[in-house]
Parts: structure tokens; sequence; C-alpha cells
């Protein structure tokens, strides 16, 4: 009798189980189902786990009391769950697996988020916008979709662990600028920021991008026209700190480069660049070269960045022509990573924007205008030597990351980064496969970002 009463126990909850749709809501994200266009089903049936707050969390600098806590606590849910996930189907979108299927376990460095416009370009027809999450090999896996109506145009980040985008885009009614946080795990989208007129008009700004190392808070570009600021937001929109404020000069905005603790920020001002504590409470100006104007561009140890400068020797031929520097946050001299060019510069040349290390070379991104790019190697001198792609013949290429002997480089064949694709080639410029091919007369992928810190 005690048998049959465990065994009658056992198959309700069994059915229970199968009954219910699991859902799981995590911290300040929200959990929804926003899908769109036409899409073919797969059903698959799977235990998952699901952590949408990083088990290392960022520490909260506060000018309150002279401490250091954290700000998100871990959630972990595991739960036996039916899912089924959709895979939009247009004849303009490449070949994807479901989010499904997707081995978070694997995801890392080496990976990227790809956004894939399915819009004509001739003759103009207005398709899907698909965000790809997409494995070194090539597999892609289709994280969230939006319907032909209602296309984002950017990806400005992804969070570091890949759970997490943020896209922008228009709301047609007002038509105010949107930012999006789109969850991967789920395909939810959360509006976290809106901008109107003036502030969605600045070349420069404004953005929204995750803190770092964990991207549990957002790091918001705000003016009224007159000033601009630097806020720290939650991700359900709280604002918890304005970390500096400047006046607003035409053709100049604020810009940051979250630090790898959890705590500093670096934020590129009129007068240079300060370092700064996530709570606004200066720690010192970083040191940069007599009368340049430099960009913080990306972290090349954990007290050096790179840096995108332009001024002194190279502003004679050309005003826009960018040098790149090692400099400190320490407030320490730094040091030039490549040369000024001897000779004149040609007004489309915009330099060296931003570098990579590969094993014992350094790459080199260079720029130009109407979205020419183009990699060289960085020589003893400072100076560069194209790198070497014979299989590539369209307008300019980015690098996006260099992982494991392995490069991404994002393409285009068209003057403003029309036609886009992306493939992993090795560090010398050899083709090694493709990652998001170009379908047809689509504009294909408009932006790519690689996931990690």
């Amino acid at each position: 009798m005690r048998r049959i009463t465990l065994a009658i126990a056992l198959i309700l909850l069994l059915v229970a189980c199968g009954d219910g749709e699991g859902t799981s809501t995590t911290g300040e994200e929200t959990s929804s189902t926003a899908e769109a266009t036409t899409t073919e089903a797969r059903s698959t049936t799977e235990v998952t786990t699901t952590t949408e707050a990083a088990s290392t969390t960022e520490a909260t600098a506060t000018t309150e009391a002279e401490t250091t806590t954290t700000e998100a606590a871990t959630t972990t849910t595991t739960e036996v769950t039916t899912t089924t996930d959709p895979v939009t189907v247009d004849p303009g979108l490449p070949s994807a697996e479901s989010r499904s299927l997707i081995p978070w376990s694997d995801v890392g460095t080496g990976w990227h988020v790809a956004l894939y416009d399915a819009s004509d370009v001739d003759p103009i027809t207005d398709g899907p916008v698909v965000l790809y999450l997409v494995s070194p090999d090539g597999t892609r896996y289709e994280a969230a979709s939006w319907a032909p109506d209602d296309r984002p145009w950017e990806l400005h980040d992804v969070r570091p662990d890949g759970t997490a985008a943020i896209v922008v885009g228009m709301d047609p009614v007002s038509h105010d600028t949107v930012w999006e946080l789109v969850n991967l795990t789920s395909g939810s989208k959360q509006v976290v920021h809106t901008a109107g007129f003036p502030e969605n008009t600045y070349s420069r700004g404004p953005e929204v991008k995750f803190t770092r190392p964990t991207g549990t808070n957002l790091v918001v570009y705000r003016s009224d026209g007159t000033d601009e600021w630097i806020e720290r937001h939650s991700t359900s929109g709280t604002t918890l700190a304005t970390v500096y404020t400047q006046d607003r000069i035409d053709g100049e905005s604020l810009l940051s480069l979250y630090g790898q603790s959890g705590v500093t920020i670096l934020v590129k001002h009129h007068g240079g660049i300060a370092y700064i504590q996530n709570d606004g409470t200066l720690i010192n100006e970083v040191w940069i070269p007599m009368d340049h104007d430099c960009d913080p561009v990306k972290w090349w140890d954990s007290d050096t960045f790179l840096a995108a400068c332009r001024g002194g020797p190279a502003s004679a031929p050309h005003e826009w022509y960018h040098q790149l520097w090692l400099l400190e946050t320490d407030g320490t001299a730094g040091s030039a990573l490549t040369s000024i060019p001897t000779g004149s510069v040609d007004v489309v040349d915009f330099g060296y924007v931003s570098a990579y290390q590969a094993g014992s070379d350094t790459l080199l991104q260079w720029a130009g205008d109407c979205s020419a790019g183009a990699a060289f190697v960085l020589q003893p001198d400072g100076s560069g030597v194209l790198l070497s792609m014979p299989w590539f013949s369209g307008e300019g290429y980015r690098i996006t990351d260099v992982v494991s002997g392995q490069m991404g480089v994002y393409s285009w064949a068209a003057c403003g980064e029309e036609d886009g694709a992306l493939a992993a080639a090795s560090p010398g410029g050899a083709f090694l496969h493709q990652l998001v091919p170009l379908i047809a007369d689509t504009r294909g992928v408009i932006a790519v970002l690689p996931v990690g810190p």
C-alpha cells in the first residue's frame, strides 16, 4: 500500500511540472515574451539553470560612508521547463538555431552578438531584424527578433557574460530614441531609457551601457542642451549616482569607460580624462599628452587603458588623425603606441582608432572616411604594415576581437556599413570560416559586438 501511495504522489508531481510553463524573474530584470514576424516553432524539453544576476556582484562606492557595498545578490533558479522558442523565417535571414539550444556554460570570450537586418536594399523592402548569439565555430542562435515596423538600428553594448544586450531604436509614435535591454536567455525586452529632443540629436551621445565587470547596472549619458552629465542607473531605471557633470559644447561630449574593478570609471571631459569612483568622487586626473584630445577606447590591463588621441604634431596635416597611446590611471605619464606619419596625411585618413594584442603581434585598427576600415600590424617604430587578407574584397572591415588564435572580422561591402557580414580569420589574415553570412540583397549585419569584459 505504501508503494502504491508513493507512486501516485510521484505521478501527480510529474503532471504538475509538465502542465506549467516556468518563468523566472531575477533581480531588476523582467521576464516577458515579445516575439515578432512569421516564426517556426521548435519545442524542446530540458533542464535549465537560469542565473541572471552574476555571482560576482559589482561593488558600489558611496559618499555617505567610507565603505564599499555590493549592489545585487545572486539568485539561481533550477527548474524543469518545456520551452517553445521560435526561429524567424524570412528569405533574407541566415539559418539559425533556437534560443533554447544555447549552451550557456560555453558562452564567453570568442562569442559574438550580431544584429542582422533582413530588409531588402534593391528594391527597398522592410524586413525583420534578428539578434543572434554566435559561437566561435559559426553556430548562430536567435536570441530576439523585431517586426519590420519596429526595427532597432544599433547595438550599444553586451553584458560581459553574454546574457543581455542594449539595442537602440525609435518609438514609432513619439519618435523618441529608445534603449531596450534584451534578455538573451528569454528574448524579453525592457525599455531602460528614453530620450527626446534635443537629447537624441547629439552626434556622440547619448549612450547607455552596462557597468563592469558583471553588468549589474547601467551607465547613462544625459543632457538638457545646456549641461551634460553621466549617471549610473539600475536596470529598473532608478538613478543611483551622478558621476560627472559639465557644460555642453557642440561637437564635444562626455565619454566613459567603466573600470574593471566595478567601482571606478574613466570620464573624458573638456579638460582631459578623469578617473572617478562610480559615486562621482574624483580619484585623480589622468596624464594625457600635451595639447592632445584623447578618447578612452579599451582596457589594456588592470591599470592601463588604450586611448585614441588627436592634436599635437598631427593637428597640422590633419586635425582628425588619431595616434594611439597607453595611459595610466594613477596619473603618471603614459607612452605612445603608434607614431605620427612624417609626411602629409590625407583628409580622409583618421589614423589608428583601436588595437588588439595577438600573441607577439599587436594589430591596429585603421579608420577612414565613409566607413573605410582595415587592419595593420604594429612595427617597432610605431608605424603599421597592412595586414594581408586576400579573401576580402569589400569596402572596409573592423576587428571585433582576437581570442585563442581566432580574429573576428566585421566587414561591409558599401559606404555606410551596408551589406555587412561577420567572419573568422587567423591573426595573420587567413580566412577560417563564416560566422554570419550576408544573404542576398539584405542589409545584413548592421552591428556586432564581442562577448566578454
